[in-house]
């Protein structure tokens, strides 16, 4: 069940209304929000349309537009209900719309799609018919008319004749558009494909089937060569691959490790040691046979064989001069040989000449995507192996001396770039050899015919997708040309088959529902105008053929008076039938209790009596339903509708500064007591927008409702008690009116065509010179 509209932003005519807001004065009492039945009165361009508008999206779930003043702002609706969850519209989608189908609504639009007359419709024909099937109530009669039938069967024979002719005419514009070995009508059933086509992959397309086209010549050269094809050579993967690590056997088995370039070329002795050994410089096999005897006799110096225990020479060369140190030059020496064989290694590296012969014999019969990746040194790589190799020589001649500037992190780079382009060369090789063996495998098995039909087939495929990219637009244009004249073939055979299908058929449905419907329907055009009177139609039935769009006329026969209305009906009885139809359909409705109802203004073209009837058969037949909403801009309904409908709330909606719907209390003048009561305290309100649209409705509502109920009895069941109502009134009454008669308007019309009836679209009105139009008000004392 709806709660509130709490909120309308930019929502039709609904700019910026609030629930809350616009019932203030009953803010947190929940008297105010829509209970089972809700009775809504407006007049004509307050927004009641609008609000409608709203509901019916809500059960279809379909979009509402914006205000037209502001297309470029967001909009936002807020539903509360009273159990599920709120119901919001962001302006382009629904969310927890918990209504969708479940509100059923009677307006002008039902009138229009259910109840016709043989005569002119307001939608005409063409619309009428769009509807066949749903139209119940459809009046016509049964009268058998062979003259109709015979014109029935000229027009399908002409129309059968110009189709034929235009079938033809489409058939030799596709033609030339089309792919060969196909006719019209394969064109015709190839409709999705040609939609599928995508007309921006025509050059891709055309390289795929030109490669195609490539390898089936290649095929059919190789069918011709066996002794070539048998004599082909599979392609040399590379075999190894450069690296950097060394190799030892350790426990003995062979393993790779790192070379620590950056040590074994920072290998060197200390500066003490270079003290030392200064004296000695260029004399390395002096050196070498001083540190051996150091070893062998520790307590004499080898050079001089004086004795120097105690002496601090003597730690210096026991420190210095050891085999240890002797091993370790001749390591470094050695690590820095390897990573110099390395080096060369990775300068030299490249992929196998044979692979060039064997690649061009291969291309005569296979088609290769991707040539096997290069495998080299670059020249910066192998300036940059040439540099390192220098280095190594450098530190070679001077093993002792510290050496820097190696480039082994950039040297790693390059190894792995040509690890990678030799993974890539093996791959492509790999497949270049599937290709070669599965090239000689065929031919020597017979099968190369087999691969040249089904490359055939593809080529074939791709001619019809590349027409079709290449023509789609002109494609689909015939082909919606010939699906539009198909449509006449349509219209014909539905011609044929009402022409010889037995009438029973229809009539016998119609009856049916006849059975189950008309003396409801009966009755209650009854009670809405006694002086109509529905009949059905008697006696064994036949088709009218005075449509030929129309397949049958099924419905009722109507009287009024007595007399025959059936080419005549005026829209109030056209109502009273649609009507009649709507609360019949309601009866019948399952899942009462789940379904909204709403009428819009459902007694446009009443008279008193039929209003006052309508509204109590609305009470009635509703009551089961979950919820009730009457719309209607009709003072005298709206007094019925609050008579005979129990357990209701009453609301008024005003359009200011946007639409606005208003609660009111049941007792009319409670609601303007209070705003004027509001008024009193003006001078202590702020200024806000907010308020001054608020205000500003008040001020309007009061002053109509004043004038119109108070001196004029508006709301008066008859014109007999609106002459008593102002008969009542006293002469000073009218003459103080008639005498305030310019502030009056002047007020009235600053609330409709003054600033205020602009705010806040064209500008701002002032909170001071409203509060004057308020004061003003007061003073008048109506």
């Amino acid at each position: 069940m709806i709660k509130r509209i709490v909120e309308a932003s930019n929502v039709l005519s609904y700019v910026g209304y609030k629930w809350d807001t616009v019932n203030l004065p009953i803010k947190g009492n929940d008297v105010s929000s829509f209970v089972k039945n809700n009775v809504i009165f407006a007049e004509n361009g307050s927004g009641k349309s609008n609000l409608i508008k709203i509901l019916v999206a809500m059960k279809l779930n379909g979009q509402i537009e914006k205000n037209w003043y502001m297309e470029d702002q967001p909009s936002k609706l807020v539903v509360s209900m009273r159990k599920d969850k709120d119901i919001e519209y962001d302006g382009a989608s629904w969310k927890d719309n918990s209504l969708q189908k479940k509100i059923i609504i009677f307006d002008r639009e039902y009138i229009d799609r259910y109840v016709h007359s043989t005569g002119k419709t307001p939608q005409g024909a063409g619309g009428r018919d769009a509807e066949r099937g749903k139209n119940i109530v459809f009046l016509g009669d049964f009268g058998s008319h062979n003259e109709e039938i015979e014109k029935l069967i000229k027009v399908k024979d002409t129309l059968k004749k110009k189709t034929d002719e235009l079938k033809r005419q489409n058939a030799q514009d596709i033609a030339p558009l089309s792919p060969k070995d196909m006719d019209a009508s394969d064109v015709y059933a190839a409709r999705k494909l040609i939609e599928a086509s995508d007309p921006t992959k025509l050059d891709d397309t055309k390289l795929e089937q030109a490669k195609l086209v490539e390898e089936r010549g290649k095929l059919a050269e190789a069918q011709k060569k066996e002794k070539e094809i048998a004599a082909l050579q599979l392609l040399d993967e590379v075999d190894e691959k450069p690296t950097l690590k060394a190799k030892r056997y350790k426990g003995g088995v062979e393993e790779e490790y790192d070379l620590k370039v950056d040590e074994l070329l920072g290998f060197s002795v200390s500066e003490a040691v270079k003290k030392a050994l200064a004296a000695v410089e260029h004399k390395q096999h002096f050196v070498k046979e001083g540190t051996e005897l150091l070893s062998k006799d520790p307590d004499h110096c080898p050079y001089c064989t004086q004795s120097v225990v105690g002496l601090p020479l003597t730690d210096s060369y026991k420190k210095i001069f050891t085999e240890e140190f002797s091993d370790s030059e001749t390591e470094v020496a050695s690590e820095l040989r390897k990573y110099k064989v390395l080096l060369g290694n990775l300068r030299d590296v490249q992929q196998p000449h044979v692979n060039n012969d064997r690649l061009v014999e291969a291309k005569k019969y296979v088609t290769v995507e991707t040539d096997p990746a290069v495998v080299s040194a670059t020249e910066a790589d192998r300036q940059l192996i040439k540099d390192e190799i220098d280095l190594i020589d450098t530190k070679l001649a001077k093993t002792l001396e510290k050496v820097t500037g190696s480039k082994y992190a950039d040297l790693e780079k390059v190894v792995a770039r040509i690890d990678k382009a030799i993974d890539s060369h093996n791959t492509t090789v790999k497949a270049i050899n599937e290709l070669i063996k599965k090239l000689k495998t065929d031919a020597s098995g017979g099968k190369l015919g087999d691969r040249i039909a089904e490359l055939d087939q593809k080529i074939a495929k791709l001619d019809v997708e590349i027409i079709y990219m290449t023509n789609k637009v002109e494609l689909i244009r015939l082909i919606d040309q010939y699906e539009k004249i198909s449509k006449n073939d349509t219209v014909v055979d539905a011609l044929e088959r009402i022409y010889q299908t037995t009438k029973d058929a229809i009539v016998d449905q119609f009856s049916k529902w006849v059975e189950e419907h008309y003396a409801r329907i009966a009755e209650l055009v009854k009670i809405l105008s006694p002086k109509m009177s529905v009949f059905n139609i008697g006696g064994k039935s036949t088709f009218d053929r005075r449509k030929i769009e129309s397949p049958a006329q099924c419905g009722f026969m109507i009287q009024v008076n007595g007399k025959d209305k059936m080419d005549s009906l005026s829209d109030g009885e056209r109502q009273v039938v649609a009507l009649a139809y709507f609360f019949a359909m309601l009866e019948k409705m399952k899942d009462q209790d789940q379904m909204i109802v709403v009428l819009d203004d459902p007694i446009t073209n009443f008279d008193a009596g039929k209003r006052k009837t309508t509204a109590q058969t609305i009470a009635d037949i509703t009551a089961p339903f979950r919820q009730l909403f009457v719309f209607t801009c009709d003072p005298l309904f709206k007094t019925y509708l609050l008579k005979q409908i129990s357990n209701r709330n009453y609301y008024y909606i005003f359009s200011s500064a946007g639409s606005s719907i208003h609660y009111v209390p049941s007792n009319l003048e409670t609601i303007t007591s209070s705003f004027e009561l509001d008024f009193q305290n003006i001078d202590t309100e702020l200024g806000t927008d907010e308020n001054i649209v608020v205000y500003g409705q008040k001020l309007r509502f009061c002053l109509e409702t004043k004038i119109k109920e108070k001196y004029f009895g508006y709301s008066k069941d008859s014109l007999n008690e609106m002459i008593e109502q102002v008969a009542s009134n006293s002469g000073q009454m009218f003459a103080d009116l008639l005498a305030n008669k310019d502030k009056i308007l002047e007020i009235y019309n600053y609330c409709n065509t003054g600033g205020l009836a602009h705010y806040p679209r064209d500008g701002a009105t002032s909170w001071t010179e409203l509060k004057e139009m308020i004061h003003q008000y007061t003073a008048l004392n109506l």
